[in-house]
Formats: structure tokens, C-alpha cells, sequence
């Protein structure tokens, strides 16, 4: 399953947990521009499930300060544009697997390299 927006209910929260599953099926993905509504949102926590972050998914989100994300076992990929407009941005990521995110460091195979500096341990 993508996730292709919030709901209007969800719109006015300042924190969100995306579940692992929706309807039965795994959450993967979003769609590009999929929180682009959510402005007032200022903590978003990932599941492990997430596969891939597309580009512009956090246009808007000027209030969005802490991205969590809850993978233990590898990364979700995601592009040089998937935080445009959102420098404000603090990624983390347990500390079990902080390494995996520096593995590469400064190598374009690592989708993560220039997101490097926003990187934190919880």
C-alpha cells in the first residue's frame, strides 16, 4: 500500500505514526506530494515496512522538525529531492543501525549521503 495523503482529522496533528499495515496490506511507499497538506505536522514516526521516501513528500511540511524512522534491518531508499523544502528536517534512526546509514559515506550508492548531517541516533 501507498500512502497518497492524511486524512482530514489526521491534518491538524502535530505528531503522526504511519502503521505498518493498512486494510490488511503492508504500508510501503508513499506518493509523491503525500503530506504536502500536512503543515501543521512537527513529528512523523516510520515503520520498518517503508521501502522508499519519493521526491517532494515533505513540500509543505514547514513545521516538521523529526523524522523517525523505525527500521532495524536495512534502509528505505530515497531520492536527492525527497526533502525539498523541509532543511528543517532532523532524521532518526536507531542506533542499531546508524552505521548502515554512514556505510558509503560521501558514495552516490548511498541514497542517504547527502542527508548525512541531518542524521541522529534515538
Amino acid at each position: 500500500y501507498l500512502v497518497s495523503g492524511v486524512a482530514d482529522a489526521a491534518l491538524a496533528q502535530k505528531s503522526l505514526k504511519v502503521p505498518e499495515r493498512y486494510e490488511g496490506l503492508p504500508v510501503v511507499g508513499f506518493t509523491e506530494d503525500a503530506l504536502a497538506k500536512a503543515t501543521k505536522l512537527e513529528e512523523l514516526w516510520l515503520p520498518g515496512s517503508i521501502e522508499s521516501l519519493p521526491d517532494n513528500l515533505f513540500r509543505n511540511c514547514n513545521a516538521l522538525t523529526r523524522l523517525m524512522l523505525e527500521h532495524t534491518g536495512g534502509l528505505c531508499t530515497v531520492t536527492e529531492h525527497t526533502f525539498d523544502g523541509a532543511d528543517q528536517i532532523v532524521i532518526h534512526v536507531p542506533e542499531a543501525v546508524y552505521a548502515l546509514y554512514r556505510d558509503g559515506e560521501g558514495c552516490a550508492t548511498n541514497s542517504w549521503y547527502q542527508y548525512l548531517d541531518r542524521i541522529v541516533t534515538y
